[in-house]
């Protein structure tokens, strides 16, 4: 599954949370493997109005530069 695939199911998945959990639910799934890859965690869980749309963006900037789509990693492999 490629990293857009992929928070396309998550983001199905956390509307089942308030929107201020989400970056916090979404990190959860995520392999520390990746996780290492963002210096800024801290300021997208802090920031409850944008944060995730924040970290979505990192996210899939991340996965398509440096990982090929998701390249195997993620929850769903």
């Amino acid at each position: 599954m490629d990293g857009k695939s992929w928070m396309t199911v998550m983001e199905s998945f956390l509307k089942d949370f308030d929107k201020s959990e989400w970056v916090r639910v979404a990190v959860s799934y995520i392999e520390n493997q990746i996780l290492k890859q963002f210096s800024n965690v801290e300021s997208f869980l802090k920031d409850h109005e944008n944060g995730f749309e924040q970290f979505k963006t990192a996210f899939l900037r991340l996965c398509f530069s440096k990982l090929g789509g998701l390249n195997g990693f993620g929850p769903y492999q």
